[in-house]
């Protein structure tokens, strides 16, 4: 039996990647907010993910058995310009997601970054000192700090 995976973020790099990835395994809903994206064997979607009303419709007709959560504001330069917006889509829609999930038995992948650190090493640890220095790393990190688990 495949699982059901809905994927947000499809027409990004990591969603579009993990789409092909599963493609083979899984039934697979794909949503974009403005980049239209046709994938073989992929239902794909636009959806405005800061509209509750149209996650819920998406939500009763393709009941996922697991989300993917690859959408994100990640421009630094628009988020340093509307911290709101960028912490409205890097956060408060993560968190209403993991809400969904929680309550509906989904299994929640959220996808963050590696924006939490000075960049001044090649690698890290999840026990080093995070270090944000912009708007967009403050609100994932605020994102991984909310989500229902």
């Amino acid at each position: 039996m495949k699982l059901k995976m809905l994927i947000t973020g499809v027409s990004g790099l990591l969603g579009n990647n993990l789409a092909y990835y599963f493609n083979s395994h899984h039934e697979i809903l794909g949503l974009y907010f403005s980049n239209p994206i046709m994938i073989s064997g992929i239902q794909t979607e636009q959806c405005d993910l800061t509209l509750k009303e149209n996650v819920s419709a998406i939500l009763t007709h393709f009941v996922p058995d697991v989300i993917i959560h690859c959408t994100s504001l990640a421009n630094i330069d628009q988020c340093e310009k509307d911290p709101v917006f960028s912490e409205y889509v890097n956060c408060h829609i993560a968190l209403m997601l993991s809400t969904i999930c929680k309550k509906n038995n989904i299994k929640f992948v959220h996808i963050s970054t590696d924006h939490f650190f000075s960049l001044n090493k090649k690698y890290y640890k999840e026990t080093d000192k995070i270090n944000c220095i912009n708007s967009y790393s403050k609100t994932k990190l605020l994102a991984e700090n909310k989500i229902i688990l």
